[in-house]
């Protein structure tokens, strides 16, 4: 007798059919099956068994079970089973009010195959564990929960400790973690994946030049000081907006806004502000790698103080889908009214 094994399951044993009484029931047979090992299949199969019989003269005779045995295999967690989605930079507060900003990592199903439009069961992943590697590990925090989306989990900097190493090492502009996730399904198989996300500062100020240093006896009353040229080629990769990143994330929803600061550091446009500009699309820096705003400045000098303002460009960038926010940050010109 010889039996040809199934495709993609595993025949562990051919026995006999023994009853209740312990009775051999001549040629009846019971085949036990099990899905081999790493086939991420999950589809419905019906198993038969078919038993080869050699008579004499070496003559072959095949037989059918009658019977057969449906089993639904389900796939073990792994690479092709599930997508994480995250950003690989995010600014780490809010230049607006100072509010920490979290990076969200969304762990989302695939095709079970390439043949189905049938998803991956995120509820088969019995439990998920995040570890944070490095040298800063200690700079974060993480929570892990489910929205709409699937599986997710967030890294929140620690802002005292962001904030105290950034004013310590003003040459540094990031600090980075790498999050080693592993997910267990309920079989007890595991997937570790590592997800790397480096947290930059929110402001980056470009000190005043001679060029834009005025004299508050040259203004008889609010006037303009026209196309004040401020280019941020240097300044966008200090904030996380590289030429890769944008590539990396091209259904990003881009925004810039333009304002103020007062000597005071209050924002508003009393006194100082824009009566227009004009700035590089995202698609001209990422072809060139040149980043320019022309502005035209409007001091108003008898409510306008002395010191430095700061023409901002404040660049957001959200995720278009879950809207969670990954860039938010200024650049921040100097400008000078001195007496």
């Amino acid at each position: 007798m010889s039996v040809t094994p199934p495709e993609n399951f595993e025949l562990v044993s051919v026995q006999a059919l023994v009853d209740e009484e312990e009775k051999i029931h001549e040629g009846e047979w019971v085949a036990t099956v099990k899905v081999k090992d790493g086939l991420p299949f999950a589809e419905l199969t019906r198993i038969f068994l078919v038993l080869n019989y050699n008579i004499e003269k070496n003559q072959v005779v095949s037989i059918t079970s009658s019977n057969y045995a449906e089993i639904t295999t389900i796939p073990a967690i792994s690479e092709k089973m599930v997508s994480f989605s995250n950003p690989t930079v995010q600014s780490y507060k809010s230049p607006v009010n100072g509010e920490v900003l979290s990076s969200r990592i969304h762990v989302t199903p695939n095709p079970l195959n390439e043949t189905t439009n049938i998803n991956y069961d995120l509820s088969l992943i019995q439990n998920m564990e995040v570890v944070l590697k490095g040298e800063f590990a200690d700079y974060f925090q993480v929570s892990k929960m489910q929205d709409d989306y699937g599986l997710a989990f967030d890294i929140t900097p620690i802002l005292s400790n962001f904030d105290a190493y950034f004013n310590e090492h003003t040459d540094i502009n990031s600090i980075p973690t790498t999050a080693e996730v592993t997910l267990t399904d309920i079989f007890g198989n595991t997937l570790v994946h590592n997800v790397d996300v480096s947290f930059f500062r929110n402001i980056q100020i470009i000190p005043v030049t001679e060029g834009l240093t005025y004299n508050r006896a040259d203004f008889e009353g609010p006037d303009l000081v026209p196309e004040v040229i401020v280019d941020m080629s240097e300044y966008l990769p200090k904030i996380g907006i590289t030429q890769e990143f944008l590539a990396e994330h091209p259904n990003r929803a881009f925004s810039i806004v333009c304002t103020g600061y007062m000597p005071d550091g209050q924002e508003g446009n009393y006194g100082f502000g824009f009566a227009g500009h004009s700035i590089t699309d995202d698609e001209t820096y990422m072809k060139t790698g040149k980043f320019q705003a022309t502005l035209d400045v409007l001091f108003d000098p008898e409510h306008s103080l002395s010191g430095s303002y700061y023409a901002v460009i404040r660049f957001f960038i959200v995720d278009p889908i879950t809207r969670d926010t990954i860039i938010c940050a200024d650049i921040r010109q100097e400008i000078k009214l001195v007496d």
